[in-house]
């Protein structure tokens, strides 16, 4: 039993064109189309029927065979020319079989035999129903689709490769940042584009992430163009199945980050738009002993690890918008505090943070390597600066956590004071302004054994002050060399 109200509904949306030369049969059979469509051309015969097809858009043809000028199959014959999949009932009281083997030839996709039966009429209304809105759905879903793959195919790179790994297809842009052309990248292994540093341990982890798990692989890959350069991309790649589970192909998506490996830029600006920014910088703790015995690859990929596990076990009510994976083993996580936080509440959550995270694990191939960070967090106003020199501190005074907002204004402090005496020793140094003053030592005897040098600055009230200078200021290094021609 057929839910009429539920057709009507669904047919009220479907253009229909009816072909019919008798009137007498044309104005009933019009009467019980129109109670189920709202949108009925109708045509006096064949020729009539194409014209009104090709003046109108049309989802759905009811047509007699026998007419004058053009008949019902004739006129089927000429519109599927042009529309191989639009749906055509028959109607008709002819059941001569030479109609039916030609109709079926032209792909009708149902019969009506006059009268019109209301059973049968409902029965085929709702398979072409059916058959129309899938069709639609199809038409819409494959719109998107390109729709979608002409974006893509703008902003990344696409390739398949069957499953020894030999490239069969390659988008435009995938030619542009390898500066390989379609037909030389074709037919040729994926390595052709392969980095010589890539370690085989991340290979495999590909292939059998993609082969034997038929899982999807992510990551940062190193590759090389046609000329030798390298250039970094941010990799998806994907196996292709069957509905049985069978590898058919692959297929990768990749974004050239080259231009973007190194996140501090956006670091910067980010917290120089922020109106009250929190910045709190992750560092993996004597990362440059780790990275000078483990190697530089070998670094990456625990630096690419744990980037995963810092954005997964941040805790997500801290609310930080935005993470950056910096070079060298630094992280930083960054939001702007608009409202009052609470600050301790944040710091002691922090805290507890970084003791999970020493608790962890990073497993690669062979080595178990254990998780150590430092952190140094930083808010409000010249956050960069902050936790770039508290993180120093940390690191030089073996602490593991560091809540700062003027250690930029205590090294800017002394920079300043460094650079006055700076100036004033080089202006000593350009007038002569410098004495040496020699102090005997004596030994144990009393008898003088040699002496020692003391340089000295001529103020230009004739005062004469110790020349004070630190070694950390690498500048005064340069001018120890100019100041020892005066000790001798």
């Amino acid at each position: 039993m057929y839910n009429l109200k539920e057709i009507i509904q669904n047919t009220s949306d479907i253009r229909l064109l009816y072909v019919e030369d008798n009137e007498q049969a044309r104005v009933p059979t019009l009467a019980v189309l129109s109670e189920f469509f709202t949108n009925i051309v109708v045509a006096v015969d064949g020729k009539d029927g194409v014209l009104k097809y090709h003046e109108n858009k049309i989802d759905l043809i009811i047509t007699d065979i026998n007419m004058p000028n053009l008949d019902g199959l004739d006129m089927i014959e000429a519109i599927r020319k042009t529309n191989k999949d639009i749906a055509i009932l028959m109607l008709s009281a002819y059941s001569d079989i030479e109609y039916f083997r030609r109709s079926i030839q032209l792909g009708v996709d149902g019969y009506l035999l006059k009268p019109i039966d209301i059973t049968q009429f409902l029965e085929l209304i709702n398979k072409i129903v059916e058959k129309i809105e899938i069709k639609q759905e199809l038409k819409e879903n494959l719109n998107f689709l390109e729709q979608y793959k002409s974006i893509v195919n703008q902003k990344s790179m696409i390739s398949k490769t069957d499953l020894t790994g030999i490239i069969t297809y390659a988008n435009d842009m995938f030619c542009s940042v390898s500066q390989y052309t379609r037909e030389e990248l074709i037919g040729e292994e994926q390595n052709i584009i392969r980095h010589a540093d890539n370690p085989a341990s991340l290979l495999e982890e590909i292939w059998d992430t993609i082969k034997v798990q038929k899982q999807t692989w992510k990551g940062v890959l190193r590759n090389r163009a046609k000329d030798g350069s390298s250039y970094y991309v941010d990799a998806i790649i994907q196996p292709i199945l069957d509905l049985d589970g069978n590898i058919l192909e692959y297929i990768a998506m990749r974004h050239d980050i080259t231009n973007v490996m190194n996140s501090k830029r956006q670091f910067i600006d980010y917290i120089t738009t922020a109106k009250r920014p929190l910045v709190v910088q992750i560092k993996i703790e004597s990362f440059d002993s780790f990275q000078r015995y483990y190697g530089f690859e070998f670094s990456l990929l625990v630096e690419s690890k744990l980037s995963g596990m810092l954005e997964d076990y941040m805790p997500k009510d801290l609310d930080f918008e935005a993470f950056f994976s910096l070079d060298n083993g630094n992280y930083a996580f960054v939001k702007d505090c608009l409202k009052t936080d609470d600050m301790q509440s944040t710091i002691n959550r922090l805290k507890k943070f970084q003791k999970f995270m020493n608790t962890l694990h990073v497993q690669i191939n062979t080595i178990n390597y254990e998780v150590a960070i430092l952190i140094c967090t930083s808010y409000e106003n010249n956050v960069y600066e902050n936790v770039k020199y508290g993180m120093k501190h940390i690191v030089r005074n073996k602490e593991h956590f560091l809540v700062t907002n003027d250690i930029a204004q205590e090294v800017h402090k002394v920079a300043e004071r460094n650079l006055k005496i700076l100036t004033k020793v080089k202006e000593a140094i350009e007038n002569s302004k410098i004495i040496s003053f020699f102090q005997p030592i004596v030994d144990s005897k009393g008898v003088i054994c040699k002496y020692e040098s003391l340089v000295r600055l001529l103020e230009r009230d004739g005062s004469i002050r110790k020349i004070l200078y630190t070694n950390h200021f690498s500048c005064f290094r340069k001018l120890f060399y100019c100041l020892k021609q005066y000790q001798l």
